[in-house]
This record gives C-alpha cells, structure tokens and sequence, in this order.
C-alpha cells in the first residue's frame, strides 16, 4: 500500500551500557492536508486516495525500515501491533507534521511521540504498541 504524502523521520535507539551498537528506527509522518475553512485549503496538487485514507493508523503490522549499526544496513522490519489503532490516515493529516517530535531508548524499546499525540513503543521482540495517557495532553511549547 502506497500512501501518498508522506516523509520519513529518524530516531536513534542507543544504550551504550547495554551495546556498543545502535539502531536508527524511521517512522512515516504525515503531510497536513488543509481542511474545509483552511488557508490553503485546496491547494494540494496530490490526490489522495480514499480508501488509503480511510484504513486504520498504524496498520496491524506495520513494517518500518531500521539501520542496525552492527551490520551497517538498513533492513525492513514487519512489526505486530498490540492492541487498538489510533485512528485513521486521514485523521492523522489534521496534526501539523512539523511540529517538534521526540522520542526515548529506554529499557530496550523506543517510545516515539507520533502525529496527534500517541506515543508508539517499537521492542526489539518485532511488537508495536500505542500508548495514550489521557491526563497528559500535549498542547505545544
């Protein structure tokens, strides 16, 4: 499945007690698309596809590409979600892209602050979970 508008961000996943290597995770973000009363509303040139736009977000197995500083390559890794998707595609278009994203390497996993304001957990078991903490809610710096 191709999903159009779309950039790849990279976070480095490194503990230097645990390895001396580290790995480099790349997460898809999502462009913004403009909504009914926005600015620039109507001013993509790219057609999105509604069926693509409508499929749930982050997919039951979502495969991310991952650089392994022991084998200096990078690999396409299918990971197995737990639990419930966040949303759909569409919905996560509605967060501006831009906006700061961190992410943490911590007690063997990486936790990556995603568009609308999940938190994704990537272990090295090839599992993926979403978190949500409703109490707290990132509204910008």
């Amino acid at each position: 499945m191709e999903i159009k508008e779309t950039f790849q961000v990279e976070y480095l996943a490194y503990d230097p007690i645990e390895s001396p290597y580290f790995k480099v995770v790349s997460v898809t973000r999502f462009g913004w698309t403009p909504e009914p009363g926005d600015f620039l509303y109507g001013s993509s040139s790219v057609p999105l596809d509604p069926e693509i736009e409508q499929s749930e977000w982050p997919p039951s197995v979502c495969i991310l590409h991952v650089f392994s500083s022991r084998t200096r390559q990078w690999e396409e890794r299918s990971f197995v979600r737990e639990g419930d998707s966040m949303g759909i595609v569409s919905e996560m278009r509605r967060d501006w892209p831009t906006e700061q994203r961190n992410a943490v390497y911590w007690r063997g996993a990486l936790y990556v602050h995603c568009q609308t304001d999940y938190v994704m957990r990537e272990a090295a078991e090839f599992k993926f979970g979403i978190l949500m903490n409703q109490a707290v809610k990132w509204s910008g710096y």
